[in-house]
């Protein structure tokens, strides 16, 4: 936790294929509620560190479903010249309201967690320092007073390490 404070974050990088993770992660949560709906589509790899760059996403994973009483939450994908985008929106009009700024401090849990919950209250703030490590960013927010929330990652795309494996349509910015 200390090394997180101070911004040190050893990453081991390496050519990372996104969709390959969230195929792993969605497989592993078939049976589980809320369901995650991903459609995999033609992206490049980034240069990151695998297995922190798969925490991070189950921590948002996490973090929505124990929020939601929604039945799914949707992993969508885009590129832009500059970053992959993973977007995870849960369209639950009965979320608990736990997703707070204060969660981006780390151990806080959402107001609406009480002793027995599961967590530290961690998964957003270590998330975000992930992500940052990554020179990457990290969003959140509702549509609608609370009842939409979405979540987004930009991880930065290396040009010169990166190839994309098909064309993405353009005429559709998320699948």
């Amino acid at each position: 936790m200390a090394q997180l404070d101070k911004g040190k974050l050893s990453l081991l990088l390496e050519s990372v294929d996104i969709n390959a993770i969230l195929a792993t992660i969605v497989s592993s949560r078939r049976a589980k509620k809320p369901s995650l709906i991903y459609t995999a589509h033609p992206l490049p790899s980034v240069l990151a560190d695998r297995h922190k760059l798969t925490r991070a996403i189950k921590n948002i994973i996490q973090v929505l479903t124990s929020s939601t009483t929604s039945s799914s939450i949707r992993i969508r994908t885009r590129i832009t010249p500059e970053s992959l985008i993973i977007r995870f929106v849960d369209s639950s009009h009965t979320h608990k309201k736990t997703l707070t700024k204060l969660q981006f401090e780390g151990f806080h849990k959402g107001k609406h967690a009480t002793q027995f919950s599961d967590g530290s209250g961690i998964n957003l703030y270590l998330t975000k320092r992930i992500i940052e490590a990554h020179n990457g960013s990290f969003s959140i927010y509702s549509k609608g007073g609370g009842g939409t929330y979405t979540v987004e990652l930009y991880i930065p795309i290396a040009h010169s390490t990166s190839k994309i494996v098909t064309s993405v349509s353009s005429n559709s910015p998320f699948a």
